[in-house]
């Protein structure tokens, strides 16, 4: 590493570190928003952010990658890119006239991720009773609860989200006990003999850790590969057997790296390459895996395409769950997603329950749609991410009240065709700059 790669990549580190600073001095002085990750002084959170988007990257080189499954990679672009993502479900009462719950997870503040605008639906609109957000305690996660009355045809309840994702991930030091993520779970079984085996098999002699942390990546991947391959357990030991769908591939890569002292957890995410969506087989909420490399920082691997760094431009992250999540698995039925850590796909109250009927009379069966808007550039971007930050505040304050904060979609996209500088300045709320 040079001289002057090394110093870009701890000033990152040492401006992520602010960040979480400051994030930590939010919990403790603001009660009623303890869990979200959100700053104690966003002047001083927006600056670092600015400086850590702007810093000059040239000297970083882009890590070669040779995935499994090359159809579904997404070479990074590092480039700040804007998307919309959405999710939906089908409910019904379990006896007439009652009203329930639909909890629904959102994407998260997470490593520089900002959520710009947002929106609940409901078809029918009068089935809608209301709705707001519920951090969660880790300051990880947060959920959308929505409080519906289904008529007796059921309802589609929905979420809208604007989401702008950092080109470059912000480097961010884990300042938690990583001895909480060394553990088993039932979902993560790192202490299953043939867990083991494997593990001791993939060690070689001379390595270090990020070459095992590949090794184990690639050999995940390869085990029996096929993306989205219906699993009926979701935990790490079925996926040796089955190979599995991305959380059994996460859970497993989790679980060998656990079996070497290597302290590792699963992340839900959408996924902002089309082909994975939408291709043969495609996932729309994924899972990824993280482990907490030697520097004490998080770092992000896609075991299921067998990717090593995945572009941070690929990954909108939803859900982190925590340990209590991972010992918790989810009902099959009140959630979408069975056997997966509880609260990280969506949920049901238990008097309400889901349309198959609904599912089967649309056109469009898919839950989550993610679509990618523009990429920005350089210092631009920055600037964008900025204002980005600034407009989340004003997001999260009123969706904690249960108050969409949405967009003049037509203002929206005339800022957006002028540019990133204007659109930075409708995000403030400020009048956009006249076209050259």
């Amino acid at each position: 590493m040079s001289v002057r790669m090394g110093k870009q990549l701890n000033g990152r580190r040492k401006l992520g570190q602010l960040i979480d600073g400051h994030f930590s001095q939010y919990v403790h002085a603001n009660r009623r928003l303890e869990p979200s990750y959100l700053p104690h002084n966003p002047q001083t959170m927006i600056f670092a952010v600015l400086l850590c988007l702007g810093m000059p990257q040239s000297g970083e080189p882009t890590p070669v990658e040779v995935p499994v499954l090359p159809q579904f990679y997404q070479p990074p672009t590092h480039k700040p890119t804007l998307c919309d993502v959405s999710m939906r479900v089908p409910v019904m009462a379990m006896r007439p006239a009652a009203t329930g719950t639909v909890s629904l997870p959102i994407p998260s503040d997470y490593s520089g991720q900002t959520v710009i605008a947002f929106r609940i639906q409901c078809d029918p609109a009068s089935a809608l009773k209301s709705w707001k957000w519920e951090p969660r305690s880790t300051g990880l996660n947060r959920m959308v609860v929505v409080s519906v009355a289904p008529p007796i045809g059921g309802a589609w309840i929905s979420y809208e989200a604007r989401v702008l994702i950092p080109g470059y991930e912000v480097i961010r030091t884990q300042r938690q006990n990583f001895k909480d993520w060394s553990l088993p779970s039932p979902l993560v079984q790192s202490v299953d003999p043939t867990v083991v085996s494997i593990a001791n098999w993939l060690k070689r002699d001379g390595q270090d850790q990020k070459q095992f942390v590949e090794s184990v990546v690639t050999w995940v991947a390869q085990n029996k590969t096929g993306l989205g391959i219906n699993s009926r357990n979701s935990d790490a030991r079925s996926a040796v057997s089955t190979g599995g769908d991305s959380l059994n591939r996460a859970n497993l890569c989790a679980a060998i790296l656990r079996a070497a002292k290597v302290n590792a957890r699963t992340i839900s995410y959408f996924p902002t390459n089309s082909a994975r969506i939408n291709g043969p087989g495609g996932e729309a909420q994924s899972w990824l895996t993280e482990y907490a490399s030697e520097e004490g920082n998080w770092q992000m691997v896609d075991p299921t395409v067998g990717v090593h760094h995945p572009a941070r431009n690929s990954v909108i992250v939803l859900t982190i769950p925590s340990r209590t999540d991972e010992r918790r698995t989810s009902k099959n039925e009140t959630a979408w997603t069975p056997n997966a850590p509880v609260l990280s796909t969506p949920a049901l109250s238990s008097n309400l329950t889901w349309s198959q009927q609904l599912l089967r009379q649309s056109s469009d069966r898919r839950v989550t749609k993610v679509q990618v808007i523009q990429n920005f550039p350089g210092p631009s971007g920055a600037r964008l991410m900025s204002a980005a930050a600034r407009r989340s505040l004003k997001v999260t304050d009123a969706a904690l009240k249960g108050q969409p904060e949405w967009f003049d979609e037509r203002a929206f996209q005339d800022a957006l065709s002028l540019g990133p500088t204007n659109l930075a300045l409708f995000l403030d709320g400020r009048p956009t700059l006249p076209p050259r």
